[in-house]
């Protein structure tokens, strides 16, 4: 049954997940260059998770770019975003990466890509969260890849975890009108 197997892939990749955020000493989440919607939407859902698991947690954000209409939703929900989560540039997640950092790259797989190359050069442990078919030669030395090409976008695939993180995870308005734009 191929929904049994799904779920039970989830559950897999959620408790995976978890595992790694809980031995992680903090988690940094990185998205492509001039992200998108569904770029910051996963890094807001992969923060939310994180964050629920008593983890600092930081979105480079302030390095690589960000599409206009997608920079100007997180300029209006800027008060609701910046209570909860920490945006920092690549410089600034450079100096808090250590050995147990976890780094986290949402909605792509290529080092090329990132708006976090250098962290990624540097970085121990590096997950994977992606929907883009998987490219041959993969320039990242990932613990762990979740690549899922039949996902519509990286934000559906990190929201489908949800669940099996438990019931703690809380979401805005503002931050579900960013992950359903994703």
């Amino acid at each position: 049954d191929r929904e049994k197997q799904s779920k039970t892939k989830l559950r897999v990749m959620a408790n995976t997940i978890k595992d790694l955020i809980d031995k992680s000493s903090n988690v940094i989440i990185v998205g492509h260059k001039d992200m998108d919607a569904d770029c910051v939407g996963s890094a807001i859902c992969m923060s939310n998770i994180s964050l629920a698991l008593n983890k600092n947690t930081y979105i480079i954000a302030k390095s690589g770019g960000i599409e206009s209409m997608i920079n100007d939703v997180l300029n209006k929900y800027s008060k609701t975003l910046d209570n909860k989560h920490t945006f920092i540039s690549e410089n600034e997640a450079l100096d808090i990466l250590n050995d147990d950092s976890l780094v986290i790259m949402v909605d792509h797989h290529s080092g090329l890509q990132s708006n976090g190359q250098n962290l990624l050069k540097q970085a121990k442990r590096i997950i994977i969260l992606d929907h883009h078919r998987r490219k041959a030669d993969l320039d990242v030395n990932a613990m762990m890849m979740y690549i899922e090409a039949a996902a519509s976008s990286a934000t559906e695939l990190i929201v489908e975890l949800l669940p099996y993180f438990g019931k703690n995870i809380s979401i805005s308005s503002e931050e579900a009108n960013i992950m359903y734009l994703g």
